[in-house]
């Protein structure tokens, strides 16, 4: 098999999420069965993001706890991760791709 042992971690822990999702979620796009759906999916795929989103300020809030800094300095740090890292890839991407002057 080509898969390293992080591919195999990877895919376990990845596993119960992509079947969670594709029970929960119907795809709805264009011409297929599911396209009357897409008001459904919208409605699950936004209790998704609210329960991910839960699961990380718990987890932040018990880093919190757990060192001592205050809960709002550990709050604009993840919002200063989850604003750059994202930007930061996109930048790279596109100067990779020749596009040095999109990229700034």
């Amino acid at each position: 098999s080509t898969f390293s042992k992080f591919d195999w971690l990877c895919w376990i822990v990845t596993f119960p999420l992509k079947v969670a999702f594709k029970y929960t979620c119907p795809p709805c796009e264009r011409g297929s069965v599911w396209e009357i759906y897409y008001p459904v999916t919208l409605v699950v795929a936004f209790a998704w993001v609210s329960l991910f989103s839960y699961g990380i300020s718990k987890i932040v809030q018990s880093w919190g706890n757990a060192s001592g800094i205050p809960l709002s300095l550990f709050g604009y740090i993840l919002v200063a991760c989850g604003a750059e890292i994202p930007d930061t890839i996109q930048s790279v991407t596109v100067a990779r791709r020749g596009y040095g002057s999109m990229a700034v």
